[in-house]
């Protein structure tokens, strides 16, 4: 039953597409109703295209940005595959302090933190060193003085004991 109605409804779209068509506004008509099998896939696009540059860095004031930006940022920079620079991590937590996100910029740091993979051990003492000054004059909290160094509910590997 409900394929047959989903059937119909596509058939009284198409009809009233072809009608459009046939009256002289192919665009509006045709850009509503255009299958996603037949587009292939999306080329990468990316809001902040240069932002592991400094370029990006000076045209744009992170610290103004609103809420969704600020977190459109953050994912971009979670799916990156290296580690943000310092600067780029100080003006993130700006924004964060800006927008009264404590919690965001406390999960910016995580991710930043398990950004460094294999090489944990050597880039977030540099980085922690870099931030250090700025978290301590926006009033953010390191993740050591948190407990958020460890999960809190971590047990040990059973292929170690």
């Amino acid at each position: 039953m409900i394929r047959s109605a989903c059937k119909r409804i596509g058939l009284s779209a198409l009809n009233a597409v072809s009608k459009q068509i046939k009256s002289g506004c192919p665009s509006a008509a045709a850009a509503g109703l255009r299958p996603y099998s037949e587009t292939g896939p999306r080329p990468h696009t990316s809001l902040y295209p240069v932002v592991s540059e400094g370029t990006w860095l000076e045209k744009n004031n992170y610290a103004q940005f609103d809420g969704w930006e600020l977190r459109q940022l953050i994912n971009f920079v979670a799916a990156d595959d290296g580690v943000p620079e310092p600067e780029i991590i100080i003006e993130v937590l700006k924004g964060c302090r800006n927008n009264n996100d404590y919690a965001l910029a406390t999960r910016f740091l995580e991710v930043v933190r398990l950004k460094g993979g294999n090489k944990m051990s050597e880039t977030w003492p540099y980085i922690m060193q870099e931030i250090g000054p700025t978290m301590q004059e926006l009033g953010i909290s390191t993740l050591k003085e948190m407990g958020y160094e460890e999960p809190e509910l971590w047990l040990e590997n059973v292929d170690d004991m």
